[in-house]
């Protein structure tokens, strides 16, 4: 037991009282030890007050009493990158040079024991030489086709870009994506965007530049294309107007009855029948005719029916005059002396009356 009293520093018993390394003398007091400031039993230093757990040199000791680690010992310790391997430096940290693996300096790139032994030109696509200098790559301003790039414009090169290159050189947003970039003023965008017109159906339809196309229905009649567009009021069913489809609906004309039609006889529709059958071009059978009472078409007179009987200064019943005063030839049995038409003569009064005879 200790006596601290009797200035005993230390008690194990008086079979433990030996004098051993890290024990007790007999005379009680303490024996060798790491920190009494002596090197003794296998201690590499022992220097109390000065422990430390890692020295900037050699020398200096452990809490242990053993040389504490330091930059150089060949062990890579504590917060040193390395230690003795190849490329540390005095500092134990990794001397810049190119095959690092580390991209340092004015270094376009290090691949590390992965460098190509050869000049930048020939190196593999997106590869690196031993020179640290960069191979074809998407971004050097170079399109490289054979490598799957679709373009490269270098520093410019950038994802928001319309009709730019992307970081990755492949085309950006543009006229042809197939994709409308309405921001980009495209009004739609098929793809091939040759289209010149969006026949009825046709939702798909677009035209250079990702412009939108004429169609069916917005009001303007495309000749090549249409027969008539009413815009809204293009109608399947409307009598005289224009289908869905932009081709002309039912009208007077088209050889088929429709709406108030009387009758169509298409291309055969008249204006006039001498026997009064048929179809006026107003589809209605109100034709004019020979012996209506007016004087239509070929006609020379008409007055009905049962007046036109061929009678002297009237009409015949096909609607040509009959035998008159005026028409050139003398009717004695009408009591014409002479006829020189309408206006007479100098020998002929337009009454057909000889101007020299005595008025009876």
């Amino acid at each position: 037991m200790l006596q601290a009293g009797f200035n005993e520093e230390c008690d194990k018993g008086s079979a433990n009282n030996t004098g051993a390394y890290g024990g007790c003398t007999a005379s009680c007091k303490l024996g060798p030890y790491c920190g009494d400031g002596t090197v003794s039993n296998g201690e590499q230093c022992d220097t109390p007050g000065e422990f430390t757990t890692y020295g900037s040199s050699s020398g200096k000791c452990n809490y242990d009493c053993k040389f504490a680690p330091y930059c150089g010992n060949g062990v890579r310790d504590g917060t040193e990158l390395c230690d003795g391997s190849m490329g540390c430096n005095a500092q134990c940290e990794f001397a810049e040079f190119c095959g690092d693996g580390l991209k340092e300096g004015d270094e376009q790139c290090d691949y590390g024991k992965f460098g190509f032994d050869g000049a930048p030109k020939d190196a593999p696509y997106g590869g690196c030489t031993t020179d640290c200098e960069l191979g074809p790559y998407c971004g050097d301003g170079t399109r490289q086709a054979s490598d799957g790039e679709e373009c490269d414009k270098g520093s410019k090169n950038s994802d928001d870009t319309y009709d730019g290159c992307t970081t990755a050189c492949l085309l950006g947003p543009r006229c042809g994506d197939g994709v409308v970039e309405q921001g980009a003023g495209e009004s739609c965008d098929n793809g091939f965007n040759e289209d010149a017109y969006a026949y009825p159906g046709d939702m798909n339809a677009c035209g250079p530049g990702c412009k939108a196309v004429p169609y069916c229905g917005d009001g303007r009649v495309q000749s090549a294309f249409e027969l008539c567009d009413d815009g809204k009021d293009n109608a399947d069913d409307a009598y005289n107007g224009c289908t869905s489809t932009c081709e002309w609906g039912p009208y007077c004309g088209d050889s088929v009855k429709n709406g108030s039609e009387d009758c169509d006889d298409g291309p055969n529709n008249k204006a006039y029948s001498a026997d009064g059958k048929g179809c006026s071009y107003e589809c209605t059978k109100n034709l004019p005719y020979c012996g209506d009472g007016v004087r239509n078409g070929p006609e020379q007179c008409d007055d009905g029916t049962s007046k036109n009987t061929g009678a002297y200064g009237g009409c015949n019943a096909d609607c040509t005059n009959a035998p008159s005063c005026g028409d050139k030839i003398v009717q004695k049995s009408e009591h014409e002396q002479c006829d020189d038409g309408p206006t007479g003569s100098l020998k002929c009064t337009p009454t057909c009356k000889l101007r020299n005879e005595v008025p009876r």
